[in-house]
């Protein structure tokens, strides 16, 4: 038997039906203070004059995904749309710590007091904020997906140098506390944001910190803003080989690469060995033949040297190796920040310069600075292409 749509609500009525322990948590959300001894009744009370004063506010740390869900249930008739024909986007807990919106028995209610102070709003100051913070969102999407973690201050000045415009770091860190509370790929603390692939955010903080002279690679905003999508798959040349070698000898759709990859990628910058990577691909795989498994191993060691790592901010082993041959980066950032992702090439090499780990394709093994190089030049690697290294 379908169930009967509900009447449209108040606040004060969807408050009167959650339990304690929720208007708790949404006093906590608005910051609402000196309301702990007050019954569940008077906190209600409270909590609907609050939510409507402070509901500006909560507008000013969306993007344009999560106000396009507003505006779909505040245009349905009664502010009530069945929980079915939501947005897959919706998140009943973020929005109702704000009191915006409330799941209840099968629908999604947006109380009357929000519906009227939505259509109150100055429509195109409303959307020029949320365009600007959808770009924040997407600028620290991107730089997560290639940098790992960021302190609130760098990544600041990344966003100012590639929007090259400054930023009200308040608003700006506001919005992206917001966005990791709303986005599961993103985690934060009070002073800094990483990607949810990262497991020891402590460990990379410290390698990226033993590498002070190693500048941020200087992605454009385009390549930042392409790495911003849940879905995306860096289709390096490593990728191309990989991929390559999984359809010819294992018939691997794309979905499946695509999920293969994406592991493979973030078991490298969690530190995996060739060996760990191996092992991971073999639960998707049948055991090759030897040739097989050794152009599977060739293709892993190319995916491997192609990553942009979290440990060398944002650059690949590979173009490490080419650094100490005299290429480098092309792009020439401006801004505040650009001194921290300066070009390689722009500099002079650093004595100290950590080293990259590069595998060879014979062997799958790091290659050690006293052992032959891979090139085939007959010289030591430290004195060939892992010169400086």
């Amino acid at each position: 038997m379908p169930t009967v749509k509900p009447n449209k609500m108040t606040l004060t009525e969807i408050l009167g039906k959650l339990k304690k322990d929720e208007l708790t948590e949404l006093r906590q959300a608005l910051d609402v203070r000196g309301v702990s001894q007050l019954n569940k009744a008077d906190l209600a009370k409270r909590l609907t004059a609050e939510i409507v004063d402070k509901m500006e506010d909560s507008l000013e740390r969306m993007d344009i995904e999560r106000f396009t869900v507003l505006q779909s249930v505040m245009k349905a008739p009664d502010g009530i749309v069945s929980i079915k024909k939501i947005d897959d986007n919706y998140d009943s807990m973020y929005f109702q710590q704000y009191g915006l919106l409330f799941a209840m028995d099968d629908y999604v209610f947006m109380p009357q007091e929000v519906v009227a102070k939505l259509k109150t709003l100055d429509m195109d100051k409303q959307m020029d904020m949320l365009k600007r913070n959808e770009r924040w969102a997407n600028l620290t999407r991107g730089l997560l997906f290639y940098y790992g973690y960021m302190d609130k201050e760098t990544l600041t000045g990344h966003v100012e140098r590639l929007t090259g415009e400054p930023v009200d770091g308040t608003a700006f860190w506001r919005v992206v506390c917001d966005l990791a509370f709303y986005d599961y790929s993103l985690n934060y603390d009070e002073d800094n944001v990483w990607n949810f692939m990262l497991k020891d955010p402590s460990e990379l903080i410290a390698e990226q910190q033993n590498r002070p002279n190693l500048p941020y690679y200087p992605f454009a905003e385009p390549e930042v803003i392409r790495a911003a999508a849940h879905d995306y798959v860096d289709r390096h040349e490593g990728y191309k080989k990989f991929a390559s070698v999984l359809r010819k000898h294992w018939r691997v759709d794309a979905k499946s690469l695509d999920i293969m990859a994406d592991e493979a990628a973030s078991a490298i910058q969690n530190g995996a060995s060739m060996n760990d990577l191996l092992i991971q691909l073999m639960e998707h795989l049948e055991l090759g033949s030897d040739k097989e498994m050794n152009e599977l191993m060739d293709a892993l060691a190319s995916f491997h040297n192609h990553t942009r790592m979290w440990v060398l901010k944002g650059h690949s082993p590979e173009e490490m190796s080419a650094y100490r041959q005299g290429a480098g980066p092309v792009l020439h950032p401006q801004g505040a920040n650009a001194a921290a992702v300066a070009p390689l090439a722009d500099r002079p090499a650093p004595l100290d310069m950590p080293k990259a780990d590069v595998y060879s394709f014979q062997t799958k093994q790091k290659i050690g600075r006293n052992e032959p190089c891979p090139c085939g030049s007959g010289k030591k690697y430290k004195k060939c292409c892992g010169a400086g290294a």
